[in-house]
């Protein structure tokens, strides 16, 4: 057995969990420690609203956007196309354009909160 073959299974040995290491230690998530469910980038950004006959946004929409709202414990939880960890790790969604035809060259950032993209032009060259 190769050396890091063994250094991985000694590892996986000694990090599983087990019925006993889960009654010890049930490692419950602190709700109020968790980062933002979603990046907010400054207003001075210029955004366009997701349009979902346009075939860019559709797709965007398709693989990133807000499907489901939920209530628990009096907040509001946005879900999404993909899971994410039990959202506790955002899925973000960036795209870079070049010689699109009707699209601006730049960065593009889905914001799923305000059904937008925010555009970054900030593509140099071609």
């Amino acid at each position: 057995m190769l050396a890091s073959s063994i250094i991985k299974n000694e590892y996986h040995e000694a990090t599983k969990h087990s019925v006993i290491s889960v009654q010890l230690d049930p490692n419950y998530v602190d709700a109020t420690t968790q980062p933002a469910s979603f990046k907010k980038y400054p207003q001075f950004f210029r955004r366009f609203p997701l349009e979902l006959n346009h075939p860019f946004h559709h797709f965007l929409s398709l693989t990133s956007a807000i499907t489901f709202k939920k209530e628990y414990r009096e907040r509001i939880h946005s879900l999404r196309v993909q899971p994410s960890a039990g959202a506790l790790y955002p899925t973000e969604l960036y795209v870079q354009l070049r010689g699109i035809k009707g699209m601006l060259d730049g960065i593009y950032h889905l914001e799923p909160v305000r059904s937008a993209n925010s555009y970054w032009p900030f593509v140099v060259g071609r």
